[in-house]
């Protein structure tokens, strides 16, 4: 699978800036996961894992204790949902 393009969401796109502007090192994690993500959709570091329910189709990896990330994946892009706080 070759993943052409990352989209955000507008909550994940704020909660991405929060990060930018209050915690590089959560920032500099968080790029780390999502270059994994590009080369790796489902496997990788963060414990990557399915979710269920009403997020189905979406996954899940952590950032850090409190924090998540949560995308999904379409044939050639990914869209992160959100990159703050637990699902």
């Amino acid at each position: 699978m070759k993943i052409d393009r990352v989209s955000f969401t507008i909550k994940a796109l704020s909660d991405y800036q929060y990060w930018q502007k209050q915690d590089r090192k959560t920032l500099k994690i968080l790029n780390r996961i999502i270059n994994d993500i590009i080369r790796h959709p489902f496997t990788g570091i963060g414990k990557p894992e399915p979710l269920k329910y009403k997020l189905d189709n979406c996954w899940s990896r952590r950032i850090n204790k409190s924090d998540r990330i949560v995308y999904t994946v379409t044939n050639d892009s990914i869209i992160i949902i959100q990159c703050r706080y637990h699902y």
